[in-house]
C-alpha cells in the first residue's frame, strides 16, 4: 500500500513561476507540412476503470440511517418557550419579542436574511425585516445572539410555537441519509463534496457500509481515491466521532484508514500489481466509531488505473479572463505584453475573427465547456463529461466566483478548485501538480486564468512596466460604477485613461509570461497534447465612452482570442485564420480531434474546426470555411445594461435593443472600432436583411413593427391586423440598466405575465390583450410592411396610424421600430438544482473584491 504523494513541480520551471518572470522552455519548432492530427489513435481508452460507472453491477450494503436515535432532521429547531418582550407596542399593536439564538449564526447584523435561514410561525415562514419597525405588523430579525421577531402575543402561546429552520442543514440530512433521501441505492451513491476550495465527484458510503463489485484486473494495477468525512452545516452540536475505511481484494485488506471530520481529502494509491490480471472481488467497506451518528464517509472518484499500452492523449483548454483581443502581440499589439506566448503562438494556429457569446464571465464559459450556446448550455452535457466516457480524467482549476460548482460548472469533472482571485502563478502551480500526478493517462484540464480581470494589481515588476505618467482621479481599486460616473462627469482625463491600459497590459504581460513558461513545461509531459487557448471577453478603456465590460457588444469586449496548437504545432503556411469561428467551436473541434464515437458526443450549436489542424483532411478545408462564413452567431446576454442581442454577419455587426428597437449597424471590415453607425443609410430590403441574420443566429423572431406602450390599459382590448403579425408582451428587466441577477438570489419583482398575457387566433391577425399589474407595461409586434391596425375595446375602435392611440378607457403609443422577440430567458433554468439559492456570504464577498456589489 502506498499513501499518494501530491508531486512537487520541478525546480526549472518553478524559476521559471517567480514573479520576476523568465524565458519559458524552448518548443520544438513547428512542421513544415501540417501533420495529421493522430488524437484519435493515441490513447488507451480502456482505462481507468471508473467504479462510479459500475454502480449498477455492485453489491451494497448501506445503513438506513446515520442520525441519532429517536431524532427527526437536524435543523429544524423549535421555540416554545422563553421569549421575552422588548418595550411597548408599535403603531401596529404589535411588540417586539427576542429569542436566544439555539445556534451561531456569522454575522451580528444582517441587511437580508441570514443565507439558508427561515422563520416558521404557525408553520408558515415570516419575513425578514429589519428591526425594530415602528410600522410592520410581522417580521423577524437577527441581533448577536438574539432572534428578534414582531407578535402581538408571546410567541409561546402560538398554536405552533415558532421554528427557526436551517434549510442547509435539514438538505444536506435528507440526501445523506438513506431512508430520508428516497433514493434508489444507485441514486444514492454518487456523491459531489465540496471541502474549502476542492469539490471532488465520487460516492457517499454511511458507516456501516460495504460496496463491492467482480472485476477484471488490469496488469499493474492501481487503485486511486480520496477520502472525507462529509461534515455537517452546523458548527455546534453533535458530530461524527470518526469512522474507518477500508479497501479489500479478494478479503485482503490493502488499505485501512480512519476518516475524522474536519481532516479534509486524503489521498490514496493503492498498489494492487499482485492481483493484475486476475478476476477478483475489490470490496470498499466503512465501519463506525463507538457511534455512527454522523458518519458519512466520502469517497472521492475510485479510479483504477494499469500500464497505459499507448501514447497518452492530453487536452488542455486554458480559459483567460477578460483578455483583449487587441491586447495581444501576436494579433498586431504594439506593446511586447504577450512576448512570453511567442514559443507557442509559433506552434498555433490563431484565429483573428473569433467571437464570444457575451461580454461576461458566466455565459461564455458555459459556451466553452459545452459547445452550446450560453442558455441551453445550463443544463447541456459538458465536455467533461463526455471525455470521462472515454476515459480521461478530467480537472478544473479556477479563480473567478462565477466559475463555482453552485453553478454547475464542475459537472464532470473529478477535481475542481476554485480560489477567488488568485494569481496565474497560484493557479499554474496546482494544474501541474495534477498534470504531474497523471502524466502517464489520458487528461483533460480546464485551466481558468482571472489575470487580467481587474482590479490591475500585477506582481512584482510587471505593476508597472508599461507606466508612465500617474493618474489624477482614478484609482486602480475603483469599482466600475464609480469610473463610469466619473467618465460621465467628465472627470477622467486621457492621461488617466492611458494608465488604467498601463496597468492592465503589465496583468497581461504577467500572466502570459506565467503561461509561456507553464505550456512550454507541458510540451516536455510524454504523449500527445492539444492546447485551445481562449478569453472569455475583452475590455472597453473608453473607445466607447464606458470602461470594463458587460455593458455593451462592441468588439473590444465581444472579439475574442481562440488559438488552436495541435500535437506536434501547425505547419504548412501561415499560422493566421481569418475564418469567423467562435468559442462555441471549442467542444466540437476537441471530440472530433479526440475521435469520439458520434453517439457519445453531445447537440452542439458550434462547428468543428479539427479539419483546419489536421494534415490528413485538407481536402475539407475549403467546404468548411465557406460553411463558418455563412454562419450567423448570437452575442448578447448584458447585466449592466439594457438587454440587446448582435450577430455578425458579412462582415458587419448588428445590434438590437429588446426594449426601445434602437438598431446599430457597423462595417467591421473598414471600422473595426464601430465609430459609425450605418443603420439610418439601409434601404428596407438592406435592413430585412440584418433581420434574418439576426433571426438565424437566435433562432427568435426579428423584423420591423411596433413597441407598444400601454398607457392606460385596466381591462382588456383587441388588437386586429390585416397581416398576421408576431407579438409578446416584454420582460421588464430588458429595459433596466442592472437587472435582477437571479443565478445569485436575486428576484427580479415582475415578469412577462405581468405586463400582459396575449391571445391569438388561429391566423395570427387578431390577439386579445389581458393588461397585468405591472406599471410600465410594453409589448413589442412584428408586422409586415403597409400593416393596418385596429384598436377594439368597449365597442369602439380606432386605427393604428399614428404615435399615440386612445379608444375608451385604453391609452396606447406606439413607435415603429425594429423589433426582436427573445423567445428565451434564464428565467427558465433557474429550477435547475445547482441554479438555486442564495449566493453565499463567501460568494458575495468575493463580488465585492472583483467591483460588482458594494
Amino acid at each position: 500500500i502506498q499513501r499518494k504523494i501530491q508531486c512537487t513541480p520541478t525546480l526549472f520551471l518553478m524559476g521559471i513561476l517567480a514573479c520576476g518572470g523568465g524565458s519559458a522552455p524552448d518548443l520544438a519548432p513547428p512542421p513544415s507540412d501540417l501533420a495529421p492530427l493522430g488524437l484519435s489513435a493515441a490513447g488507451d481508452r480502456s482505462l481507468p476503470i471508473r467504479l462510479s460507472q459500475r454502480l449498477g453491477e455492485a453489491r451494497v450494503q448501506l445503513p438506513a440511517s446515520n442520525l441519532p436515535a429517536g431524532t427527526g432532521l437536524p435543523g429544524q429547531f423549535p421555540l416554545s418557550t422563553d421569549w421575552s418582550a422588548l418595550g411597548d407596542k408599535n403603531k401596529k399593536g404589535v411588540k417586539l419579542w427576542t429569542h436566544t439564538l439555539p445556534v451561531r449564526l456569522k454575522a451580528k447584523k444582517h441587511a437580508r436574511p441570514p443565507e439558508g435561514v427561515t422563520v416558521l410561525v404557525d408553520g408558515e415562514p415570516v419575513v425578514f425585516a429589519n428591526l425594530p419597525s415602528a410600522s410592520r405588523s410581522k417580521g423577524w430579525d437577527v441581533d448577536g445572539d438574539q432572534l428578534l421577531l414582531l407578535s402581538k402575543e408571546n410567541p409561546s402561546r402560538s398554536a405552533e410555537p415558532p421554528v427557526l429552520l436551517l434549510e442547509a442543514e435539514s438538505a444536506l440530512q435528507s440526501r445523506v441519509n438513506r431512508e430520508a433521501s428516497g433514493l434508489s441505492d444507485v441514486e444514492f451513491l454518487p456523491y459531489e463534496y465540496t471541502d474549502g476550495p476542492i469539490t471532488r465527484s465520487g460516492l457517499l458510503l454511511p458507516a456501516p457500509a460495504s460496496l463491492s463489485w467482480t472485476l477484471d484486473l488490469p496488469e499493474e494495477a492501481v487503485l486511486e481515491l480520496h477520502t472525507a468525512m462529509v461534515s455537517r452545516v452546523l458548527s455546534e452540536g453533535p458530530q461524527s466521532d470518526g469512522a474507518s475505511f477500508r479497501v479489500l481484494v479478494n478479503d485482503q485488506e490493502l488499505l485501512a484508514t480512519h476518516v475524522d471530520r474536519d481532516q479534509g481529502f486524503e489521498a490514496f494509491r493503492i498498489d494492487m500489481a499482485a492481483f493484475g490480471g486476475q478476476t477478483v472481488r475489490l470490496q470498499l467497506e466503512t465501519l463506525p466509531g463507538e457511534s455512527s451518528d454522523f458518519d458519512h464517509i466520502f469517497v472521492g472518484e475510485p479510479l483504477i488505473w494499469g500500464k497505459s499500452q499507448r501514447t497518452p492523449r492530453r487536452v488542455i483548454i486554458v480559459g483567460i479572463d477578460t483578455l483583449r483581443y487587441d491586447s495581444v502581440t501576436q494579433h498586431g499589439y504594439a506593446r511586447d505584453a504577450t512576448a512570453g506566448l511567442q514559443a507557442i503562438a509559433d506552434r498555433a494556429l490563431i484565429f483573428d475573427n473569433a467571437t464570444t457569446p457575451a461580454p461576461r464571465t458566466r455565459p461564455s464559459f458555459r459556451t466553452v465547456l459545452t459547445g452550446r450556446l450560453p442558455l441551453p448550455a445550463i443544463s447541456a452535457q459538458g465536455i467533461a463529461e463526455v471525455l470521462r466516457e472515454v476515459g480521461f480524467t478530467t480537472a478544473g482549476v479556477t479563480a473567478n466566483v462565477h466559475l463555482v460548482p453552485r453553478f454547475g460548472f464542475n459537472r464532470g469533472f473529478d477535481y475542481w478548485h476554485y480560489e477567488n482571485s488568485v494569481d496565474a502563478d497560484v493557479e499554474i502551480s496546482r494544474a501541474t501538480r495534477w498534470l504531474e500526478d497523471n502524466r502517464d493517462r489520458d487528461s483533460f484540464l480546464f485551466l481558468h486564468l482571472m489575470d487580467p480581470h481587474n482590479f490591475y494589481r500585477a506582481p512584482g515588476s510587471y505593476k508597472n512596466r508599461y507606466v508612465e505618467t500617474k493618474p489624477e482621479t482614478l484609482e486602480i481599486t475603483m469599482n466600475r460604477w464609480k469610473v463610469n460616473s466619473l467618465t460621465r462627469a467628465g472627470k477622467v482625463p486621457q492621461g488617466d485613461r492611458d494608465w488604467f491600459l498601463d496597468r492592465y497590459d503589465g496583468e497581461v504581460a504577467y500572466m502570459a509570461d506565467q503561461l509561456g513558461a507553464f505550456l512550454g513545461w507541458v510540451y516536455s509531459l510524454p504523449g500527445d497534447t492539444m492546447v485551445v487557448l481562449q478569453s472569455d471577453h475583452g475590455e472597453e478603456f473608453w473607445e466607447h465612452e464606458g470602461y470594463e465590460h458587460n455593458h455593451t457588444l462592441y468588439q473590444e469586449v465581444v472579439h475574442g482570442m481562440l488559438w488552436i496548437v495541435p500535437p506536434a504545432g501547425f505547419g504548412g503556411g501561415s499560422n493566421h485564420s481569418t475564418v469567423p469561428t467562435g468559442l462555441v467551436d471549442i467542444v466540437p473541434t476537441i471530440l472530433d480531434a479526440l475521435g469520439v464515437a458520434e453517439s457519445l458526443r453531445p447537440p452542439t450549436d458550434g462547428i468543428s474546426l479539427a479539419a483546419l489542424i489536421d494534415g490528413s483532411r485538407s481536402d475539407e478545408v475549403a467546404a468548411l470555411e465557406e460553411k463558418l462564413r455563412a454562419r450567423r452567431m448570437a452575442i448578447g446576454h448584458l447585466m449592466y445594461d439594457k438587454e440587446r442581442w448582435a450577430t455578425i454577419a458579412d462582415e458587419h455587426k448588428y445590434i438590437i435593443q429588446t426594449a426601445s428597437g434602437k438598431d446599430e449597424l457597423y462595417n467591421l471590415a473598414v471600422d473595426p472600432h464601430e465609430q459609425k453607425n450605418l443603420i439610418q443609410e439601409q434601404t428596407p430590403e438592406q435592413l430585412a436583411h440584418w433581420h434574418s441574420a439576426l433571426e438565424e443566429a437566435t433562432g427568435w423572431p426579428v423584423g420591423t413593427g411596433w413597441q407598444v406602450q400601454l398607457l392606460s390599459a385596466s381591462e382588456p382590448f383587441e388588437l386586429h391586423f390585416s397581416n398576421p403579425i408576431q407579438a409578446m408582451a416584454l420582460d421588464p428587466e430588458s429595459a433596466k440598466t442592472r437587472r435582477a441577477n437571479i443565478e445569485w438570489g436575486e428576484t427580479s419583482p415582475l415578469g412577462p405575465d405581468d405586463v400582459a398575457v396575449l391571445h391569438f387566433n388561429e391566423d395570427k391577425t387578431r390577439v386579445h390583450v389581458t393588461p397585468g399589474k405591472a406599471r410600465k407595461r410594453q409589448i413589442a409586434i412584428i408586422a409586415e410592411p403597409g400593416t393596418a391596425g385596429t384598436l377594439l375595446s368597449e365597442g369602439q375602435s380606432g386605427t393604428l396610424d399614428g404615435k399615440r392611440l386612445v379608444v375608451g378607457s385604453i391609452a396606447l403609443k406606439f413607435k415603429e421600430s425594429s423589433v426582436i422577440l427573445p423567445q428565451d430567458s434564464i428565467r427558465n433554468y433557474v429550477g435547475l438544482s445547482e441554479e438555486k439559492g442564495d449566493a453565499r456570504a463567501e460568494d458575495l464577498s468575493a463580488l465585492q473584491a472583483l467591483g460588482y456589489v458594494q
